[in-house]
């Protein structure tokens, strides 16, 4: 299983996987989506070795179903 798989897997289940750690975004370390309808706020970093996987917090600001547009979004490591 590939790195970054196993990663989503453990958070999903709400686990850090061994080698990894979880720690609050810092306030250069973004996701943003430019997507009607979406917006996004900072959430955690979860870090190990050479990869980063950079969570956020996602909301539907309509009163209609939204697929989040993945190409739409992008992450900010300044």
């Amino acid at each position: 299983m590939s790195a970054i798989a196993e990663g989503m897997r453990a958070l999903a289940c709400e686990k850090i996987p061994e080698g990894y750690g979880l720690r609050e975004a810092r306030r250069s370390e973004t996701l943003t989506c430019v997507q009607l309808g979406l917006e996004t706020r900072r959430g955690q970093i979860l870090e190990g070795g050479n990869l980063w996987l950079i969570t956020a917090l996602a909301r539907n600001t309509t009163d209609a179903e939204l697929v989040i547009e993945e190409p739409a979004c992008h992450a900010g490591l300044d």
